[in-house]
């Protein structure tokens, strides 16, 4: 009676677990999940920072109802990559998402709503997922769980991206492997201090050791340089990447004066090089902030700095007005938070609490938050990424404006480089470093600017 009692129980467990998934997927059955490569390049078999596989994710409510789902700090817990070849060949997981999925640990998370016609992107490196062992064709896909990974019977597949994988750089960056020509030994890049490189390059030039010349150029960042070229590298195929990276190689090969080449020595000297990695300072008009103390650092953000982040940080037990109105309490020189909220839109909004407000209307309000309190440094985190186009314009008009009328510094970090041209300074930043910094002495209007 026992074993039939516990297989009835068991069987209505099943049916149960069933049913319940069938109804959550009912829920995102107007979710639309699309991937597309981001800053696409040639992609090689190491897992190195210095290569990932950028993917954009894009979230659409396709629906008539507000879409709300879950998603994690830690994307690993939202999404997940999968890869096969031509021969159906799965790839493996990396040890760091195993590690994760399988230890016992808290998952931070937030709830993301959307409007009908609305969007939610973010960029992830499939490398961080998926080990790439082997040089070959990949078919990728995504799936992704808006009730996190420990649901993850519930899942929303993206379309299918096609990825081509070549051999490591190291050995095989070109048709002919680089060796040693006396010891036959394959050329890598050492460790060695920047003067070291500059003193081995031009005497390579020198000598016309080519292969020893290219060892530390970064090629495929010289050959971006010029704008035309970027766009038909970028819109190109692997192979075509490769021919033209080879063709850009080889017009330097045949001594044509460029901007990053410009004369071969036939003598010279370094006599000093100053650097550090380690070190440095941050001015801010005029004061040197690394020197603050603690409370200092404490007095300086609450008055001088607003930030507007990418996942709102809203109060969930204040409403839209009262989370702007504590913001401002901590100031002294603050604008009026219910002139601030009208004109991000929300005039209708202030007594909703977040919960009632969709991810585009919670994003508004933070940013009305950070600039109610007047300062001289706003810092935007992603400030248009839960934004539909026309609301997202509506921001940075906003943005726009507060900056030239308040004659107050605004910093936003994006990926849409679409609205580059708006800014008087673009900072582009590569591998955690700055690889270009452009002063834009004639900014447009965002009104002029499409993307």
């Amino acid at each position: 009676m026992k074993k039939f009692t516990i297989l009835i129980i068991s069987f209505l467990f099943f049916f149960a677990h069933t049913f319940s998934a069938q109804d959550f997927k009912s829920v995102y059955k107007d979710a639309a999940i699309s991937i597309r490569f981001y800053d696409r390049t040639m992609y090689y078999t190491e897992n190195t920072k210095e290569n990932p596989i950028y993917v954009h994710i894009t979230i659409r409510n396709n629906g008539n109802e507000t879409l709300r789902f879950k998603l994690a700090d830690d994307r690993t817990f939202s999404a997940d990559f999968s890869a096969f070849n031509v021969k159906n060949i799965s790839l493996e997981q990396t040890q760091e998402v195993i590690r994760k999925r399988t230890t016992n640990q808290y998952v931070y998370f937030r709830e993301i709503s959307l409007e009908t016609g609305e969007e939610y992107s973010f960029i992830e490196n499939v490398k961080d997922y998926l080990v790439f062992a082997e040089p070959s064709i990949y078919y990728l896909e995504l799936s992704f769980y808006p009730e996190l990974y420990k649901s993850k019977y519930i899942e929303l597949k993206s379309n299918r991206l096609t990825l081509e994988i070549r051999p490591s750089p190291n050995a095989a960056s070109s048709n002919m492997i680089p060796v040693q020509s006396q010891s036959a030994e394959i050329l890598k890049p050492q460790s060695i201090s920047p003067d070291k490189v500059v003193e081995q390059t031009i005497v390579a030039r020198q000598k016309s050791l080519w292969d020893q010349f290219f060892l530390y150029f970064d090629l495929e960042s010289m050959l971006k340089k010029d704008a035309l070229r970027k766009r038909k590298y970028q819109n190109a195929s692997s192979q075509e990447c490769a021919r033209m990276v080879e063709e850009f190689k080889s017009s330097l090969m045949a001594e044509r004066i460029d901007t990053d080449i410009v004369a071969i020595p036939e003598k010279f000297e370094i006599k000093k090089t100053t650097y550090s990695q380690t070190e440095g300072k941050v001015i801010v008009d005029g004061k040197n902030i690394t020197d603050y103390k603690d409370k200092e650092l404490i007095m300086y953000r609450r008055h001088d700095i607003g930030f507007v982040f990418q996942f709102y940080n809203l109060v969930q037990n204040l409403t839209a007005l009262e989370n702007v109105e504590l913001a401002v309490q901590l100031c002294t020189d603050h604008l009026n938070p219910k002139t601030i909220l009208r004109k991000v839109g929300l005039s209708n909004r202030m007594d909703n609490f977040p919960s009632r407000l969709s991810g585009g209307e919670q994003q508004r309000v933070a940013i009305a938050r950070a600039i109610a309190k007047n300062p001289k440094l706003l810092l935007c985190d992603e400030p248009t990424g839960a934004l539909d186009y026309k609301t997202g314009k509506q921001i940075l008009k906003l943005l726009e404006e507060t900056a030239r009328k308040e004659k107050m510094t605004v910093v936003i970090i994006t990926h849409n480089s679409a609205i580059a041209p708006m800014a008087d300074k673009i900072i582009k930043f590569k591998n955690g470093s700055a690889s270009d910094i452009i002063i834009n002495k004639n900014p447009i209007s965002i009104d002029e600017i499409e993307w």
